[in-house]
């Protein structure tokens, strides 16, 4: 009878740096990423398809939301 292999257990990597767990305002976020305050709020304009039909798009979002119902059509 063959003996089972031993499993090797690894132990996580010590954190060095423990600033990931600490809290951060969205100002000091912004800052560490380069954003800033929006300018021009054009830029968020647009990019839903002129030839789709957003009621179509929100219903099925409502559908798929739905508990029981919640399946793709044809699944």
């Amino acid at each position: 009878m063959k003996k089972p292999r031993e499993r090797k257990r690894h132990r996580a990597a010590p954190l060095q740096d423990r600033s990931f767990f600490q809290s951060r305002t969205l100002r000091e976020l912004a800052m560490e990423q380069g954003v800033g305050p929006v300018k021009d709020i054009s830029v968020f304009a647009g990019g839903f398809p002129e030839n789709e039909d957003i009621d179509e798009l929100l219903e099925e979002i409502y559908r798929l939301r739905e508990p029981q119902r919640g399946r793709l059509k044809g699944r």
